[in-house]
């Protein structure tokens, strides 16, 4: 059999993920987070591997600041959509910033 080196690419993805926000166990709200990942190909397990790049959250049509407005932990991860996917990282932050100047920043 003939050993084949096959390169993988590794490829951004925007995503939006539906949230909830909770607070000691009281609904804060629900809400949406915007993230960028990067995806690179994992020889040892032949698959890729997924890792986070940067991200935001909406809720109420204002962009959350964690520590402010909410803990990382006080958060339930819903269903996650691929809105884009592209081999150029400048395209996807682009995306990234083009959806996080049309919400409101929290005051």
């Amino acid at each position: 059999m003939e050993n084949k080196l096959i390169l993988k690419k590794k490829f951004y993805q925007l995503s939006e993920q539906k949230i909830t926000i909770y607070n000691n166990d009281e609904l804060l709200g629900e809400g949406l987070c915007y993230g960028i990942f990067e995806n690179w190909w994992e020889e040892e397990v032949e698959d890729y591997e997924r890792g986070e790049f940067d991200y935001f959250i909406v809720s109420d049509n204002k962009i959350l600041v964690e520590g402010i407005h909410y803990k990382y932990d006080d958060i339930v991860w819903g269903e996650d959509y691929e809105v884009h996917e592209s081999e150029d990282l400048k395209e996807i932050q682009k995306m990234f910033i083009d959806f996080k100047e049309s919400y409101t920043p929290s005051s």
